[in-house]
């Protein structure tokens, strides 16, 4: 809604959908609670080196160390085990060291034997995978006893790209928050909280699409990095098709980044691998049940994206340390790709996706799901971000049509009226339900919008921009040719001589929704109400005797009552009625008698009227 003053005349636009009246016319996941006490993880590659151990290196071991060699005769007496495979080896500066051997057995699977010494104590036993492959226990001569591990897992490893998938260099934690860690639980098991277990009701329920979220995790449930209650509240939302893999494959992942089509996401749950030659990450890990952990690169990905027809994934988001260097190289319009900035921890990843999720469901712009995961404690506090690709669009929402479900494309420039000069950060915008789509133009002022099939025959565009009077565009879904269309918006700057009513304009919905006939047979929106109002600020050089008169302009489509307009709660004498009989906008202009205008905070207000036996809606 404008006040527009053109030459001693002041006028107040706005845009207003009254349409017309009823009878007639024409118209889980579990997750580490433990707080960070420190602002930066320490990733020198410095300590916890996992490698290949030779066999008679772990033989020799053996010999020194009976409990080792019982061990290894217990998994041979319950496990049927024979020749030792192959051996590995996690060791750090700090005394803490953990080997496993594979040993060959008759089901194909190994048997793992696992030598975990902490603090120069050491615990003996089976590593045996059990739950449908996703939870691992250990077993000992004496029976079953806690899971150990070194720390919770460092999200960050370094690799040699000369032996990718051989060696490689786990980052070390800071030690502030090793020693929080060790003071504030034990070292056995990892503390286990749930999360907020409201998720699910703040989410957005009865979902239009069969949307898939997959999570890929490198790790098991043993990590505690449980991913079912988080699963359990995704299947409640937009994401109805929701599943975790723990100890993903490198097949599994090629299956994920190649089948899953456009509205679905894909959680890659891993460490990031640094390069050292590169010196950003160029991969993730994928997880035997050993410890021994492929490089899956960035070639292997885009490998694999160019091999789904359907377009997908939608979103792939890389949780682990530094997974934003992957954004490098992984660029597409179409498609969000996420990575955290620095080194993080295990807790704060899980945490992070799942607030991506969150906000991203409950209809938040992905540029507000952003903001919405920096501007948390865990990340405010170790100075980490979650980045994105730099073409996404950071205006898309979930709700958005894609180009598999949408009517046509509308796309073209904004620019200065004066100069004809680009208008970078002009927000195009069709409002409509459920919740708007708007699009921000670029630096060279072009934007991109998809129409969804559901919008009506005839909708409103409109573009705005600080210090520019706001335009609308009339549009017919007819006009989109071969579903595409050219729409280009020229803005004037703004003047004294127009109020701004809405600067970003809206489309309102006036009436009762009970409606018939051509002119008001489709909405933007439900109707939300009979009454329209609105403030405006007039200052007292607007008022004479600078100005001597005013009018009111509006965009409206189905209004045929004489519907009544306020002005500080006077009604005028002129009525919002006579809009274009096919149902489109058309262009509505009366005049007020500026006298009826106060300085300061004025108020207008629209009220919808009864004719024709109905509310004219």
């Amino acid at each position: 809604m404008l006040f527009k003053i053109k030459s001693m005349m002041l006028t107040l636009a706005f845009l207003l959908m009254i349409v017309s009246c009823g009878g007639g016319g024409s118209g889980g996941e579990g997750d580490d609670s433990q707080t960070d006490t420190t602002n930066t993880l320490l990733v020198e590659p410095i300590t916890s080196i996992q490698q290949q151990m030779p066999v008679a290196e772990f033989e020799s071991a053996m010999a020194v160390d009976t409990k080792l060699q019982e061990i290894v005769e217990f998994a041979r007496a319950t496990e049927q085990a024979g020749d030792i495979i192959e051996a590995l080896i996690v060791q750090d500066e700090n005394s803490d060291e953990l080997i496993l051997a594979a040993l060959d057995t008759p089901t194909g699977s190994p048997a793992v034997i696992i030598r975990h010494c902490h603090d120069n104590t050491c615990v003996y036993a089976i590593q045996e995978v059990v739950g449908g492959e996703e939870e691992i226990t250990w077993s000992s001569v004496e029976g079953p006893i806690p899971v150990q591990s070194l720390l919770p897992p460092f999200l960050l490893r370094y690799i040699d790209e000369s032996d990718p998938d051989g060696s490689a260099v786990i980052a070390e934690l800071s030690q502030n928050l090793k020693d929080y860690i060790n003071d504030n639980q034990s070292i056995e098991f990892i503390h286990h909280t749930t999360v907020n277990v409201n998720l699910a009701q703040n989410l957005l329920a009865n979902s239009t699409k069969n949307r898939k979220l997959r999570i890929g995790s490198a790790f098991g449930k043993f990590w505690n990095i449980n991913f079912n209650e988080f699963v359990s509240q995704m299947s409640q939302s937009e994401y109805p098709d929701a599943s975790a893999t723990h100890h993903v494959n490198q097949s599994e992942v090629d299956g994920f980044l190649s089948t899953l089509g456009p509205d679905d996401a894909f959680v890659f749950y891993s460490h990031g691998d640094f390069s050292k030659s590169k010196q950003r990450v160029t991969g993730m890990t994928v997880a035997k049940y050993y410890f021994k952990s492929p490089h899956y690169n960035e070639s292997r990905i885009q490998q694999q994206l160019a091999k789904n027809s359907s377009g997908g994934p939608g979103i792939i988001f890389f949780a682990g340390c530094k997974t934003a260097g992957l954004l490098t190289t992984l660029d597409d319009e179409n498609r969000i790709f996420l990575g955290f900035s620095d080194s993080n921890y295990a807790g704060s990843v899980s945490r992070g996706v799942k607030l991506f999720f969150e906000k991203w469901n409950s209809g938040a712009t992905l540029r507000e799901a952003l903001a919405a995961v920096n501007n948390s404690e865990d990340m405010k506090k170790k100075g980490i971000l979650l980045k994105v690709n730099t073409s996404a669009n950071l205006d898309r929402r979930i709700t958005d049509p894609t180009e598999s479900d949408a009517a046509g494309e509308i796309f073209g420039t904004v620019t200065d009226s004066s100069n004809s000069q680009p208008l970078s950060g002009a927000i195009v915008r069709l409002d409509i339900a459920p919740s708007p789509i708007h699009r921000t133009s670029a630096v060279n002022g072009s934007y991109t919008l998809l129409i969804p099939e559901d919008a009506p025959s005839f909708f409103a565009l409109t573009a705005s921009h600080d210090g520019y009077i706001p335009q609308t565009k009339n549009v017919a879904k007819s006009m989109l040719q071969d579903t595409v269309m050219l729409l280009n918006f020229s803005l004037q700057p703004e003047s004294e001589g127009i109020v701004i009513i809405n600067a970003v304009p809206d489309v309102h919905h006036l009436g009762n929704d009970n409606f018939s006939g051509s002119i008001n047979s489709q909405f933007q929106k439900s109707a939300e109400g009979s009454s329209f109002s609105a403030n405006f600020t007039v200052t007292s050089s607007q008022l004479p005797p600078n100005y001597l008169s005013a009018q009111i302009w509006m965009q409206t489509k189905g209004a045929q009552c004489s519907n009544s307009i306020f002005i500080n709660d006077v009604m005028l004498a002129s009525s919002l009625t006579g809009s274009p009989n096919d149902g489109s906008f058309g262009e509505f202009i009366t005049p007020l008698d500026i006298e009826k205008l106060d300085q300061g905070t004025n108020t207008i207000r629209v009220e919808a009227e009864n004719c024709l036996g109905d509310m004219d809606d």
